[in-house]
């Protein structure tokens, strides 16, 4: 149960909204939402290089581990961001 608690307090010392009400236990307050992440396209290059090493180098599993956040990574990006990850990435598996 500490790990419990050490994990609401981590939460709330980061600035995320926790708040506790018998019967229905801790929940982040309502209307409190992450503000989106963005990357530059250098930091987004500097994933997928991370992505593609891991690919070339590493096990089936964290080959698909890197794949699965890349494409998250790539939902947060702009339309000329996206296609400059792509092409970079074509660049980066060869």
């Amino acid at each position: 149960m500490r790990t419990v608690y050490r994990d609401i307090k981590a939460l709330d010392e980061i600035g995320i909204p926790v708040s506790f009400e018998p019967n229905k236990g801790y929940f982040v307050v309502q209307g409190y939402f992450l503000p989106p992440v963005s990357f530059s396209t250098q930091e987004a290059n500097s994933l997928i290089l991370m992505a593609a090493l891991a690919t070339r180098f590493g096990d089936k599993v964290i080959a698909k581990h890197s794949d699965s956040a890349l494409q998250k990574i790539r939902t947060v990006l702009g339309h000329s961001e996206k296609e400059k990850s792509e092409d970079f990435q074509a660049v980066a598996l060869k």
